[in-house]
């Protein structure tokens, strides 16, 4: 009497196929790169509300909140090599949440990774700038990452985003 039913060794060429698909299908994938993106995403929405809410302050007052005129002293100027948010946190506190303007929800503050964008300013154009570097390939590879420091003055043409291959890490940034 025949039995019905698959062989062991049937099952076994079965579930190597599988593990050869499931395998491909996670390399292509690539949940680090996915984990990376979301990161570079989340950093240019914190630098590109930052500074919209310096603008809208500065629409408002005419200055940015680290101008020593609006009485902030105890606020570190961002210059040319470049702040990061976290120096600038005593400005958000006094100039941009509690002074009314509410440019910035108070919760800004302690949103993390505010470490890693660096803040720049220059006073002749009445501009603010943000950068951060990011950590994806892809993030990399953006023809917008192409500043090769903190203060996103400098266009590099060794970037990995200016070079066909090869390159060096170069930083995002928003104006």
């Amino acid at each position: 009497m025949r039995q019905a039913g698959f062989t062991l060794i049937e099952l076994l060429v079965v579930i190597g196929i599988l593990g050869i698909l499931i395998s491909a299908m996670v390399a292509t994938i690539n949940p680090f790169e996915q984990i990376n993106k979301g990161s570079d995403a989340n950093m240019k929405n914190i630098g590109a509300e930052f500074v919209n809410g310096n603008i809208r302050y500065y629409t408002n007052h005419t200055e940015f909140p680290w101008v020593t005129s609006a009485g902030a002293a105890s606020c570190p100027v961002p210059v040319a090599a470049g702040s990061t948010i976290t120096t600038l946190i005593p400005c958000i506190d006094n100039y941009l949440d509690s002074s009314g303007d509410s440019e910035l929800k108070d919760g800004f503050k302690d949103v993390s990774g505010l470490d890693k964008l660096f803040v720049t300013t220059n006073a002749s154009t009445n501009s603010v700038k943000v950068c951060f570097l990011p950590k994806s390939t892809s993030g990399q590879e953006d023809k917008a990452t192409k500043y090769t420091d903190a203060t996103g003055s400098t266009v590099g043409t060794t970037c990995k985003s200016q070079q066909a291959t090869g390159g060096v890490n170069c930083y995002w940034c928003t104006e």
